[in-house]
């Protein structure tokens, strides 16, 4: 950020020609020009407050200088789309209308921070929801009073309502079905469909563990720890995790060297796992492998927590579990779904639409920062 704020502080003060060549930004552009760029910073203080974190491409978050007006130091900011991830906690998922990629559409992504306009898909223009809309602080008019005074989830309102009337708040345990995993009294299932796809990946996984989930499991394995019964590579929905107890509602997770460059995708799993009131710890492979004591302390710690034997029941779904639903099914849409179509449903999920596109980077100035 150091580094961000010295370009900012020289590039405010410089003669546009001078700023021009140190910085290689080339010819002025209809939304973008030096002077306009320079006049913004000096009009905003310049000041450190309006230094963000901004998701430049997947899993590169830099910081960039924000100060949301249009035709400044970022030619199209999109303040009505990005405020709201600077004014509170919130996440938004990120989709490209269209792709020019031959297989499945996966393009899906969240983040906690503002975003620029490929920062997913360099095919096309990049779309921004946040799950949050924040009251405008700064709105004084005659219908600013009428405005809500506290966020809203930013999630179509016949869409929540069918989901509120399919949701079913009480565990089920449905009957078990060839070809289909479940777990024992809290109902925690994977539909037949989905456990056909999994069942070949679990089942090499088993046959072929790692060396910390392998010496891991000889320590689990038939109820060594406690008394209490541990699965291994069990699915829970669309996910495979590494370990699992019923009875304490505990995923025990091994995470190798990958996870590092998987930060977000690991939280969105955590999560969802979580909203279905299971517990989740992490290790890493260096943790098992060099001192596998301290790793089941930690898991006896974990066990001896456990409260109640029930599930809790919510008493209405969520926004964040909404938000995670449409993420899950976009990152793993089904076979046969008409990727068109299917991306226009995800428009239609979401208030903001068409409108939700990140901002506008002028590319030689953001490789600067």
């Amino acid at each position: 950020m150091q580094r961000l704020w010295t370009t900012v502080l020289n590039f405010s003060r410089m003669d546009p020609e001078l700023a021009r060549h140190a910085y290689n930004l080339g010819r002025d552009a209809r939304d973008w020009k030096i002077t306009l760029a320079q006049e913004d910073l000096r009009e905003s203080g310049p000041s450190r407050d309006h230094i963000v974190p901004i998701l430049y491409r997947p899993f590169d978050l830099r910081y960039t200088y924000y100060t949301g007006r249009s035709r400044g130091f970022h030619c199209r900011p999109r303040p009505e789309i990005m405020r709201h991830m600077l004014a509170g906690e919130n996440m938004a998922l990120i989709v490209p209308r269209r792709v020019e990629h031959l297989g499945g559409w996966q393009h899906a992504f969240v983040t906690k921070a503002i975003s620029e306009h490929v920062a997913v898909s360099l095919k096309t223009i990049d779309y921004h929801f946040p799950l949050y809309l924040y009251p405008d602080a700064e709105r004084e008019d005659l219908f600013s009073d009428l405005e809500p005074q506290e966020r809203r989830p930013n999630l179509n309102e016949e869409l929540m309502g069918k989901l509120e009337e399919a949701y079913n708040p009480t565990p089920v345990s449905p009957p078990r079905k060839r070809g289909g995993e479940q777990g024992e009294g809290y109902g925690w299932y994977t539909p037949p469909h989905l456990w056909e796809k999994l069942k070949p990946l679990a089942r090499e996984m088993r046959r072929n563990p790692t060396p910390a989930e392998k010496k891991l499991w000889q320590h689990l394995r038939r109820r060594q720890l406690l008394g209490y019964k541990f699965r291994r590579q069990h699915a829970i929905d669309r996910f495979i995790v590494d370990f699992y107890c019923q009875e304490a509602k505990l995923v025990v997770e091994v995470d190798g060297p990958i996870h590092q460059y998987t930060p977000q995708e690991d939280a969105i799993r955590r999560e969802f796992l979580e909203s279905l009131g299971l517990r989740v710890i992490r290790f890493t492979n260096e943790q098992v492998l060099s001192n596998i004591e301290s790793v089941l302390e930690a898991i006896a710690s974990a066990l001896q927590e456990v409260e109640s034997p029930n599930p809790p029941a919510s008493a209405s779904i969520t926004p964040e579990q909404i938000f995670h639903y449409i993420y899950a099914v976009l990152y793993a849409p089904p076979i046969g779904r008409n990727t068109p179509n299917f991306c226009d449903w995800t428009f239609r999920a979401f208030h903001f639409r068409l409108s939700g596109r990140p901002l506008k980077l002028w590319p030689s100035l953001a490789d600067a920062l």
